[in-house]
């Protein structure tokens, strides 16, 4: 029986740079982004990939995270002391520990509602604002360990999943929900709001939980999940989640 391909997969013979992707991203002309772990940045447009390296004044060939801002600005979060590098209208703009980023691997990018742009690194997490950097560590309450996932609610409020719970920034403040609080597990993975504004949370082994109402409700292999390691959440058009 003949039938459609379901999956077109992109490597190295499509042009890709390198087949170690660790992170994707479409933006809002429809180019998709995909960071990859030794070749650095590619950019795949229809079928056409243009390469972003060390090689043409690129930051790094390790990319973790990416993030598109409000103006348009590409934002590339590298391994070990490599930063972050801002791509705007062909150029390159590179922070690190220098301009007083974090030095530690930057895991994950959000820029906020307010065009502030959150970091969350290896070792806690930085704010870049108006140029300059504001970071947040275990001694301003936010959770231990590598910050994992970053996600603004609907009231402004920013959450944090780090190795050490999931923190809530708001007023200015940062409060960390941990085990004792009735979370699964405290190394958070994931983070996504729903249309009805509950919290999901994923973790590494405790499952997915979910934040209603100041209470946490786990969700397992014990209830049927495939896994309790859970890496990423999104939600479909008929309210599923994946």
């Amino acid at each position: 029986r003949l039938a459609p391909k379901r999956f077109f997969t992109y490597t190295r013979r499509q042009g890709l740079t390198h087949n170690h992707v660790t992170s994707v991203l479409e933006d809002r002309s429809g180019s998709l982004w995909i960071g990859t772990w030794g070749g650095g940045l590619n950019q795949l447009k229809g079928e056409k990939v243009t390469a972003h390296s060390t090689t043409n004044g690129f930051s790094d060939m390790l990319v973790l995270s990416i993030c598109e801002g409000r103006d348009g600005s590409l934002w590339v979060g590298a391994d070990f002391d490599g930063g972050v590098t801002r791509l705007k209208d062909g150029k390159y703009t590179h922070y690190t520990w220098k301009e007083g980023l974090i030095n530690a691997p930057v895991r994950v990018l959000h820029e906020d509602r307010s065009g502030n742009l959150w970091i969350g690194t290896g070792r806690g997490l930085s704010c870049l604002k108006d140029e300059k950097f504001t970071n947040y560590t275990v001694e301003d309450h936010l959770g231990a360990g590598a910050v994992q996932a970053i996600c603004e609610d609907h009231a402004g409020n920013l959450w944090v999943g780090t190795e050490g719970g999931l923190s809530c920034r708001a007023n200015g403040r940062f409060t960390n929900l941990t085990t004792e609080a009735g979370l699964s597990a405290n190394t958070v993975t994931a983070l996504y709001e729903d249309k009805a504004h509950d919290l999901w949370v994923g973790t590494s082994s405790g499952g997915l939980n979910r934040w209603r109402a100041g209470r946490f409700t786990a969700y397992t292999t014990r209830q049927g999940l495939s896994s309790d390691e859970v890496l990423e959440i999104l939600e479909d058009d008929q309210a599923g989640y994946g």
